[in-house]
């Protein structure tokens, strides 16, 4: 999944847009791009997404991971 969205991400020259990880996509944009990731299809280019839309996506497969990427200590 990484590695297609950072591709999405670097197509859509999102590395050139302020704030690409703070201003969020819009709700129904990130929901298509889930559900294509969910089902098995990586064309996310094929929506002409936005690039706040694929960071948005991005940030929310990382919260969803079953187990955080870095453990909180209690």
């Amino acid at each position: 999944i990484i590695p297609h969205l950072i591709h999405v991400l670097y197509e859509l020259k999102a590395h050139e847009t302020e704030g690409i990880f703070r201003v969020p996509g819009t709700n129904s944009e990130i929901q298509k791009i889930k559900q294509m990731i969910d089902s098995g299809r990586y064309d996310i280019l094929s929506l002409n997404p936005s690039e706040h839309g694929v960071a948005s996506a991005f940030k929310l497969w990382f919260r969803e991971l079953p187990e955080p990427l870095i453990p909180s200590i209690n």
